[in-house]
């Protein structure tokens, strides 16, 4: 019998050497692969501030000017662009021209600025009952009216609208930008002014008295929200109670006029500047979400080529993770740590993008909704009362 004891307690020492290495060797992997995600993480955010001190554009920095495209880009400047005090006292050349464009809201590309192929504006009703519009243009579907378009989400119980603005493609349409407030907002008032060098000032405002859409409205907006864009967003923060997402823009709330050089690169130069009703400038300062978002840069543009191909609710798919628990930890098994080192091969299939921007906005709607139940109904004395 007591060799029997001796036996079992031999084995049982030995069972818990095995389990107390396979815990020592499973935590070691974690602790490894934590350490690799942290820089990893670190990496990401270098990059992201690498990226924001490029320039307004968030790309390299431009080519600098020849001596000819010098004296023709001033040129142009001196009849154009707008705010022309930034020009004078300066001893400009070649080289410090180039340095100052950026900061002037002006673009040099080896290609037209010009979107060779515009989308008409893109509706969708997502999960929950809550409206989308992917607005590339202001331009409603041939054959459509803009106000036909909510009718969708007024005729069953909607939770919201979200417009995306996450890429202009017409940045000096501000006609039809203002055409979108006008069915959206609350109360007819100015929405916005433009005034230049050779621009006459324009007065933007709503025409109509009566709310149309008295729901809550969220804008999503990044860096490649300009222009049209950026004033759309701002008007429809101050005249119809909608919530910011996302990422700061582009600071460039401005009409724009493009040029050919004779180098054959093309300039953008700021002609006329969007201003707000209480005396706001948008051309050099950037709109701020009230909700910010951060998202990288390719993770985003992989989310917006997915939008155009597809419905958007395919960036709303919650992706599966895989956690530690004690069965696994008994087995030596770690599924968190399977799922990293598996990490390469999941790359090479074809997954769906999360958009994460739009995400965040859906959650929002439904908390609102959940919060504020009138604003379902949108009824008087609801969310935007």
């Amino acid at each position: 019998m007591m060799l029997k004891n001796q036996a079992f307690e031999i084995k049982r020492s030995v069972d818990i050497s095995v389990r107390t290495k396979r815990l020592k060797d499973q935590i070691k992997r974690q602790e490894t692969a934590l350490f690799a995600r942290g820089w990893t993480r670190l990496l990401q955010v270098a990059i992201s501030l690498a990226i924001f001190l490029c320039g307004p554009s968030g790309t390299a920095k431009a080519q600098a000017l020849t001596e000819g495209e010098f004296a023709e880009v001033l040129s142009l400047l001196q009849t154009h662009f707008t705010e022309q005090a930034s020009l004078k006292d300066k001893s400009l050349t070649a080289t410090t021209l180039t340095d100052l464009l950026p900061s002037l809201g002006v673009s040099l590309a080896t290609d037209s600025f010009r979107h060779a192929n515009t989308d008409p504006i893109k509706t969708e009703i997502l999960p929950t009952q809550i409206t989308y519009w992917r607005l590339g243009t202001y331009q409603p579907p041939k054959g459509i009216e803009l106000e036909a378009l909510l009718e969708p989400s007024l005729a069953g119980k909607s939770k919201g609208l979200i417009l995306d603005l996450r890429d202009t493609q017409a940045p000096n349409d501000f006609e039809g930008a203002a055409s979108v407030v006008n069915d959206l907002a609350q109360i007819s008032t100015v929405l916005f002014s433009l005034q230049g060098l050779q621009t006459p000032q324009q007065v933007f405002q709503i025409t109509q008295q009566t709310m149309f859409y008295n729901h809550p409205i969220i804008v999503l907006i990044n860096r490649d929200t300009t222009g049209s864009g950026e004033a759309l967003a701002a008007a429809m923060r101050r005249s119809a109670k909608a919530i910011l997402v996302g990422r700061s823009t582009l600071g460039l709330g401005a009409f724009f006029v493009e040029s050919k050089l004779k180098s054959g690169r093309y300039i953008r130069i700021p002609t006329a500047m969007v201003t707000l009703p209480d005396g706001t400038k948008l051309c050099g300062q950037p709109l701020q979400p009230d909700i910010p978002i951060f998202v990288n840069d390719e993770q985003e543009r992989e989310a917006m080529a997915q939008i155009r191909l597809g419905p958007a609710s395919q960036g709303l798919i919650q992706k599966n993770h895989k956690l530690l628990n004690e069965m696994a930890l008994v087995k030596g098994e770690n599924p968190e740590l399977d799922d990293v080192f598996t990490k390469n091969e999941k790359k090479k299939e074809v997954k769906t993008v999360q958009d994460l921007v739009l995400m965040r906005a859906v959650d929002i709607l439904n908390a609102i909704n959940a919060i504020y139940p009138s604003a379902l109904q949108g009824e008087e004395g609801g969310w935007k009362n």
